[in-house]
């Protein structure tokens, strides 16, 4: 009878392989829903072009020819993916004389380390937002700037603190009225409104406290906390409270910085081009007994719009960008 190669054997034990990689996977993988707006990539320069809608209805007089007006072209967004992978192998010794059951976990490793990138890919938009040397939107400003200019010409628009205003209940309220006053590429009233926070790990007892007390926080009257969730968020609650790892400065963020978010209507992106997969290499293994595996995956980042965000580096200084 003839011996098993380890060609053969790694063709045994690839479905366990895929298994505990994609188990994996799915234990690890982060829930974005709300401040990342996810999808899928066909084209792989995927561009998204924006247009300034119409204005406000016009009085009429009798006889009166009706006014016309145009749609307005304004910037354009292009999605490029970028490929992600790693390599894990295994020798044909290890298989054999491990009693680690590191045959199991290394799959496993690999599958949490493609749900640990995703995470890091789709953090660094926020955390990079205000750096000029990160752009997407057309206007060639950071996701989060005070400048901002209008496709019209008539002068720009902030979705950032100038002044870096810190984490607070009064500045809590100044960045809600910044977000929400944010208009259109030709000067109008935009629907919306800030229904979510997103913080790193170290506001996180600062934001309970003043989301969610039942009163106004700081203060030794019974006034009714307008942030609390029980409020529509017409009233100015903030229902959402998300507390993400990787925008904490041990992540290579900040621990200060806050954004607010209109979770329906922001446009902060990731496009899934490639969907994760777990490969093996069949010219391996007979040769140098050693089995490989491939991890490959394929993502853009960007924003289509920066209205519906607002950010604070919450470092009280000034900020320019």
């Amino acid at each position: 009878m003839a011996a098993v190669t380890i060609a053969e054997f790694q063709n045994l034990i690839d479905p366990a392989v895929q298994k505990h990689f994609f188990e994996a996977l799915e234990e690890n993988n982060p829930s974005l829903d709300g401040f990342i707006k996810s999808g899928t990539q066909e084209v792989y320069n995927h561009k998204e072009q924006n247009y300034a809608g119409l204005g406000s209805l016009s009085a009429i007089a009798e006889g009166e020819v009706y006014p016309a007006e145009s749609f307005l072209e304004t910037y354009s967004t292009t999605y490029t993916p970028i490929k992600y992978g790693g390599r894990v192998q295994i020798s044909y010794e290890t298989q054999l004389f491990e009693r680690m059951d590191l045959v199991a976990q290394a799959p496993k490793e690999a599958g949490a380390a493609a749900a640990r990138k995703k995470q890091e890919v789709a953090s660094s938009l926020y955390k990079n937002g205000f750096t000029n040397a990160s752009t997407s939107y057309g206007d060639g400003d950071p996701l989060f700037s005070v400048e901002h200019a209008r496709a019209d010409g008539q002068g720009n628009i902030s979705n950032a603190s100038g002044s870096g205003i810190t984490f607070t209940e009064a500045n809590l309220e100044t960045g809600i009225l910044a977000m929400e006053s944010a208009v259109s590429d030709k000067g109008k009233i935009l629907n919306v409104f800030a229904d979510s926070i997103l913080l790193p790990p170290a506001l996180r007892k600062e934001a309970v406290v003043i989301l969610k007390s039942t009163n106004r926080s700081g203060t030794a009257d019974n006034d009714t906390n307008a942030y609390n969730a029980s409020l529509h968020k017409m009233e100015g609650s903030i229902p959402n409270i998300w507390i993400w790892k990787y925008l904490g400065a041990f992540a290579g963020g900040s621990d200060t910085a806050w954004y607010l978010l209109d979770s329906q209507n922001h446009k902060i992106t990731m496009l899934e081009a490639d969907k994760v997969s777990v490969e093996k290499d069949v010219s391996n293994g007979f040769v140098n007994d050693i089995m490989e595996w491939k991890v490959r995956v394929m993502w853009s980042t960007g924003w289509s719009d920066f209205r519906g965000a607002w950010g604070s580096k919450g470092d009280g200084l000034a900020y320019t960008d």
